[in-house]
């Protein structure tokens, strides 16, 4: 999965592009033309293109911000890293009437709380993930918008993350539960929670792009 939009703070070769805020530029250069930071339900940021534009045009202007902007460096990055987890707290359980909801906010949550291990993932990716459980349970992100919306249709950035991280909490969760007798409570409530997952998510559809991680 691509993400030149994401940033490190925890990494030498980083300006700590993660901390842009609308209205606030970096300290070292601004975002320049082509780019806008844009609010990705409440507490994520994102170097966004100001119109559509190519793949490879879009990280060549990320590459040109970039080369402006003075590295954080190897305290800083220290720092950077120390400050993510301090910041990363385990989330409320669920308020939502919705038991889907709650099924999905769980496995997100759980993603977020644990942070398993995920290629290209970094303290960034997991804390994205807690934010989207976050939205979702409060309605600002509906089911709807967190699932493929159907054939042609693309899938969206959020979607993308939402149906990575269940992957990878069904995963863990299958693995956990390999020496449990097949009919315990358990084992019943996790395959009925999974299932939920697959089907609100349309994870069994072979036309969603996001089955590729399941």
């Amino acid at each position: 999965m691509s993400r030149p939009d994401l940033y490190r703070s925890g990494n030498t070769t980083s300006p700590k592009l993660d901390n842009v805020r609308k209205g606030t530029d970096i300290k070292s250069a601004s975002l320049g033309t082509g780019l806008t930071a844009k609010n990705d339900h409440g507490t994520h940021w994102l170097i966004a293109p100001t119109s559509a534009m190519k793949f490879d045009e879009y990280v060549s202007l990320l590459r040109v911000l970039n080369s402006k902007c003075k590295k954080a460096g190897t305290r800083a990055a220290e720092e950077g890293i120390a400050e993510a987890f301090t910041v990363h707290i385990p989330l409320p359980a669920s308020k939502s009437a919705s038991k889907t909801i709650r099924v999905v906010y769980n496995a997100l949550s759980a993603v977020y709380r644990d942070m398993p291990q995920i290629a290209s993932w970094d303290e960034n990716d997991y804390a994205y993930v807690g934010v989207l459980a976050c939205a979702l349970d409060s309605g600002e992100l509906s089911l709807e918008s967190a699932a493929w919306s159907g054939e042609e249709a693309e899938s969206t950035k959020a979607q993308r993350f939402i149906a990575q991280a269940v992957a990878v909490h069904m995963q863990m969760e299958k693995q956990r539960l390999v020496s449990a007798e097949d009919e315990s409570d358990e084992v019943v409530n996790t395959n009925n929670d999974h299932a939920v997952l697959i089907s609100v998510l349309k994870l069994d559809n072979p036309q969603n792009p996001s089955t590729v991680f399941v």
